[in-house]
């Protein structure tokens, strides 16, 4: 699983699809990347996209601070 670990935090992420590159932001009332799981399927045959999830959010790297 993708995670991107800088200054104490772990963001985990999802990449799809090739093209140009859309990110798509989750609101923090969202239960993070999830969120977009029917525009995943329609973006990534387009577009390369990126699901970030906010920091405590969605998937997390345990026993890291």
């Amino acid at each position: 699983m993708p995670y991107l670990i800088t200054s104490g935090a772990e963001i985990y992420y999802e990449e799809i699809g090739e093209g140009t590159p859309v990110i798509f932001l989750h609101s923090s009332f969202s239960r993070g990347i999830i969120s977009f799981s029917v525009q995943m399927a329609d973006f990534q045959w387009a577009h390369r996209c990126v699901f970030p999830d906010f920091r405590g959010h969605g998937r997390q790297i345990h026993g890291l601070s």
